[in-house]
């Protein structure tokens, strides 16, 4: 209930003699709501005295302008760019990998040869084998007898213990120590100290040998030893068979000093080469198809030398993939061909003639 008639001031009084002003009248409404609401406390304020001050005149107030509309300002909305964010991708950066730069195989081009005479006592040499040094000598002749000599070929010894046979042909490590020799549709013999005693290789056979070499070292208790046929195939330790060449006209075989890389030449045919041990071989075929007669290498393989029957002598410094006829030392019937181990040094034989050449 609203509080504005808790009070009422009434001008006039019916009844209250003098016609008193300003007397506080309780009125209904509020006794009403006093019994009402017991419960409220009714706090009678004094009262009032109505001051009435005089009002001043008020100037008129002049008409007030209308607004003008004002025009609609369009509210431009900018849009929220979102702030670009620059995405940094790093670069892949290979792996540097180092080239691997084979050193430039120069030809053999500056080889000297010098002719010395030997041996004038006009015997048939078939094959001749010769330590590094020159100090250490093994020969043979067909149908007689292998010789071996420990003063530079001055003395020859002949050794009767092999007997006389169709000797064909004999190889020597680079030290002169061990010594190979094979004889046509005959035996394989080898030697461990210099030719002073031999051992006959009885696993290779009797066959039609057409050569035979040895490696310089040992592997597995033993030197590899390869032996090729006249019209055959080409054998290794304990006279196993390669045959991957096919069966051909072998003239001459040579190794590396381990015996890891053999090389062969075919009479009227190729030089083949091989890099484990005589497992696969391949043609060597820029050397061509010729009437090769021999073939030597160096320690490491790389360096090949190798003769034509009545022609000229050709050599190979990058493991036989190029050569280059050495057309200074003519033509010639070549019947033994050496190399020094380093590949400096080439010793052929031709009748009685030996020709040196150092590069």
């Amino acid at each position: 209930m609203s509080g504005q008639n808790i009070f009422t001031f009434n001008r006039h009084c019916d009844g209250c003699g003098g016609g008193r002003q300003g007397r506080p009248i309780m009125s209904l409404n509020t006794l009403h709501f006093q019994l009402q609401t017991p419960v409220e406390t009714i706090v009678v304020k004094p009262p009032l005295k109505r001051i009435v001050k005089p009002v001043a005149a008020v100037a008129p107030v002049a008409p007030v302008a209308p607004v003008a509309a004002v025009a609609a300002v369009p509210i431009i909305i900018e849009p929220v760019v979102e702030p670009v964010v620059e995405l940094v991708v790093e670069p892949v950066v290979e792996p540097v990998v180092e080239p691997i730069v084979e050193p430039l195989v120069e030809p053999i081009t500056n080889t000297s040869w010098t002719f010395t005479t030997v041996h004038s006592n006009n015997l048939k040499w078939r094959s001749i084998a010769a330590s590094d040094d020159g100090k250490y000598v093994a020969s043979c002749i067909f149908n007689e007898a292998v010789y071996v000599s420990s003063d530079y070929g001055v003395t020859l010894i002949e050794q009767s213990s092999l007997g006389l046979n169709k000797w064909f042909s004999i190889h020597s490590s680079s030290d002169g120590r061990h010594v190979a020799v094979c004889a046509l549709n005959g035996p394989i013999y080898t030697s461990s100290d210099y030719g002073i005693s031999w051992h006959k290789q009885e696993s290779f056979g009797n066959k039609n040998w057409s050569a035979v070499t040895i490696s310089d070292t040992i592997t597995d208790n033993s030197h590899h030893i390869y032996a090729c046929e006249n019209n055959g195939f080409i054998y290794t330790n304990d006279g196993a068979e390669l045959t991957t060449t096919g069966k051909q006209h072998w003239n001459s075989i040579a190794s590396s000093s381990d015996g890891k890389t053999v090389v062969a030449c075919v009479l009227n045919g190729s030089i083949y080469s091989s890099s484990d041990y005589g497992v696969t071989w391949a043609a060597l075929t820029n050397a061509g198809n010729k009437a090769w007669s021999h073939v030597a290498s160096s320690g490491d393989g790389k360096i090949l030398v190798a003769s034509v029957y009545n022609g000229f002598m050709y050599t190979s410094s990058d493991y036989g993939l190029t050569w280059l006829e050495q057309t200074s030392v003519g033509i010639n019937k070549w019947i033994a061909l050496l190399l020094s181990s380093n590949g400096t040094k080439i010793t052929a034989y031709s009748g009685n003639a030996v020709i040196t050449g150092r590069f």
